[in-house]
């Protein structure tokens, strides 16, 4: 969403009947939407059935947190640039930005992600590695072949440590219900070779929360760059409100030096 300039929605972890598709990890594998804006989003959601928010989405939010990504990676100069007006643009509507200071679970979370991907999509995928294993994708060869390797203990204690950093998000995110951050690294790779690095999304999908993408701002060679607003399930009214407003003003921004 964020490369391409659209909006996007990962749904919350296990709101969404997933019957009929194939997936590759249990804990993870989560229906993701892609539209032209924000308010479309809010639509399709409705449509899927999740549009009876635990909080009224007339109770706005005043104050969110802000994440750079901190220690998890490096974002581009143009992402950097995007993140310095974003404390500013929450004040314009109405919520009041605080930093996020949580980068020791970032990066446990992020490194927990692979584990647990690796561990089950080895195990979900046990069949087409067995007999079809040379029609596979290098990529996907080497996740099933690592995930071979992943002890059930390690597997485990990344759990454990997902369900601790949950609980901690869950007590964060009672007074600042939202957390803005980058959706990506920066704008969209050269080439063909790769979709870029999904680094940023890891944490987040890992703990099963609900995010929405926010398109609206480009580099000065017209590349998208997107926001993503993660939060906790039930609270989906509450990201969507605040991703329309945020659109408009990031619509209106200059564009960003690449």
């Amino acid at each position: 969403a964020s490369y391409c300039g659209a909006a996007g929605m990962v749904l919350a972890h296990g709101t969404t009947d997933m019957s009929g598709i194939t997936g590759l990890s249990e804990s993870l594998d989560s229906l993701g939407l892609l539209t032209r804006s924000v308010a479309d989003l809010r639509f399709v959601h409705n449509v899927f059935g999740h549009g009876r928010s635990e909080v009224p989405a007339s109770e706005p939010v005043t104050r969110g947190l802000v994440w750079n990504a901190g220690a998890l990676h490096p974002v581009e100069p143009p992402m950097s640039a995007l993140l310095a007006h974003v404390p500013a643009l929450l004040e314009e509507i109405g919520v009041k930005a605080e930093p996020l200071d949580w980068d020791d679970h970032v990066q446990t979370l992020s490194e927990d992600h692979v584990t647990v991907m690796s561990y089950e999509a080895a195990r979900a995928r046990a069949h087409e590695f067995d007999e079809h294993a040379g029609a596979l994708s290098a990529p996907i060869r080497d996740l099933l072949e690592n995930g071979r390797r992943i002890a059930g203990t390690e597997y485990a204690a990344a759990l454990t440590r997902r369900d601790r950093s949950r609980e901690l998000l869950d007590a964060i995110l009672v007074s600042a219900p939202i957390i803005v951050g980058p959706a990506a690294l920066g704008p969209a790779p050269s080439g063909l070779s790769a979709t870029g690095s999904p680094i940023l999304s890891r944490p987040w999908q890992l703990l099963g929360l609900p995010v929405v993408v926010v398109p609206g701002a480009r580099t000065s060679s017209g590349l998208p760059l997107g926001l993503q607003i993660v939060g906790l399930p039930g609270h989906e009214d509450r990201l969507l409100d605040v991703g329309e407003k945020l659109e408009v003003l990031l619509r209106e921004l200059p564009e960003i030096a690449a």
